[in-house]
């Protein structure tokens, strides 16, 4: 029988003002079959009961360790949390989602089997009453970190390049990385840099977290400025692509399909009334322009109208429609 201890790993829970699901939670994650965990909740200034249930459920398990800080936002806690973590693998949880009881044990072994730096399960996407919206898996394979970055524009990628939750990391993959703080979608600007790192990643295709969408939720709530972050974690993806060179420039095509989708229907959703709002907006419309004119030769007509000028480009549509409605009369 093998002696070797397993490694500790560090589970590091962000959370605020999510007593409703915090139990539930942090109850998957101390029922893991995997068990030499380090479970850090760090209650970033919650004002429901959230330092309450969290200092409650640290009497009960001694892997538990509550840090508790003022309000500075999801990045903050997280940075916090990989500060304070003395695992050698790191796992991300959002407080008010749960995760399967033997992903922990699952990803590790993958990691030791195929000596990788990252593995990544699919997950679950649900509503607040437990309905399944969607399953996001890739078949299981060992990628190297260019390859699961090319992974994730395929039609299946389901997010490997921006979502923080569903992957286990070795540590020393943050030794000089940390998430941008005051931004949202802080992991769409930090996990393709992570993978980046790897030597190789670990593709797991079963569905081991169980991302939950509430009506209060940071994608689900009214549009804001502070939504044009994942704009701007674009930019900054494209321009990483770009300034590594050589194979990675076959990502710039792909990245910039992404890029206009998402800027087109933040400008719609979006309308600045303040000095302060107006100037953000400007900064994300040069973003778009720098990405625009990088790739000018190699897209059509209509796709540069539509970002060099998107007035002209909705005249022209409207246009056609008007003319294809007359001539089916």
């Amino acid at each position: 029988m093998s002696t070797e201890r397993e490694p500790l790993i560090s589970v590091v829970v962000p959370i605020f003002n999510a007593e409703q699901y915090l139990e539930k939670c942090i109850s998957s994650i101390c029922n893991q079959t995997y068990q030499n965990l380090e479970i850090i909740l760090v209650d970033d200034g919650s004002t429901d009961h959230c330092d309450k249930i969290c200092d409650c459920i640290a009497e009960k398990d001694s892997r538990i360790t509550v840090i508790h800080q003022e309000n500075g936002g999801q990045a903050k806690a997280r940075n916090t949390g990989i500060d304070s973590a003395k695992g050698e693998f790191l796992l991300f949880v959002d407080s008010d989602d749960y995760i399967d009881k033997q992903m922990v044990e699952r990803l590790h072994g993958r990691i030791k089997k195929d000596r990788s730096d990252l593995a990544v399960c699919g997950y679950v996407f649900q509503d607040e009453d437990g309905k399944e919206l969607g399953t996001y898996l890739i078949p299981d394979s060992v990628q190297s970190g260019f390859q699961t970055l090319n992974l994730a524009y395929a039609d299946n990628g389901f997010l490997l390049n921006s979502i923080i939750w569903n992957k286990l990391y070795k540590r020393e993959l943050f030794q000089e990385l940390r998430f941008p703080e005051g931004r949202l979608h802080e992991d769409e600007a930090t996990v393709y840099k992570l993978i980046d790192q790897c030597r190789l990643v670990s593709i797991l295709s079963e569905p081991m977290y169980y991302y939950v969408e509430h009506s209060n939720s940071t994608m689900t709530s009214e549009y804001s400025v502070r939504r044009l972050d994942g704009i701007e974690a674009c930019y900054e993806r494209y321009f990483y692509y770009r300034k590594k060179g050589g194979d990675y420039l076959r990502l710039l095509a792909a990245e910039g399909d992404v890029f206009t989708p998402v800027f087109f229907r933040s400008k719609q959703q979006f309308k600045p009334r303040t000095p302060e709002e107006k100037r953000r907006v400007r900064e994300i419309d040069k973003m778009a322009r720098e990405i625009c004119f990088d790739n000018f030769k190699a897209w059509s007509l209509p796709r540069k109208i539509k970002l060099l000028a998107p007035g002209v480009y909705i005249w022209i549509s409207k246009a056609k429609r008007g003319f294809k409605c007359e001539s089916a009369e």
